[in-house]
């Protein structure tokens, strides 16, 4: 018994992966709430959490992901799809 409970919780125990920290460097974001455009966008992301937005302070080990073009709008996802109809062969 104790060993199925072990393998239990080994296959159902989130990962514990220490991400590097990322920085989405990007043209803006809309503030929902305000519904405005801010520019730029310096969103600072660290173990899968949004720390900081245009904060002063940088970690030194970041990496930079460039969205020079692209303006972020936060609560979007993509959730309409047609899997079925891929006209390319």
């Amino acid at each position: 018994m104790r060993m199925l409970a072990a393998i239990l919780l080994f296959i159902f125990s989130p990962p514990a992966v220490v991400a590097e920290p990322v920085l989405l460097d990007a043209y803006g974001y809309i503030d929902i709430e305000r519904g405005e455009l801010i520019r730029p966008a310096k969103i600072l992301i660290e173990d899968n959490v949004i720390r900081s937005i245009n904060g002063s302070r940088l970690p030194p080990d970041v990496r930079v992901v460039a969205l020079d073009n692209k303006i972020l709008l936060p609560g979007l996802m993509d959730m309409h799809v047609h899997l079925d109809l891929d006209f390319e062969a």
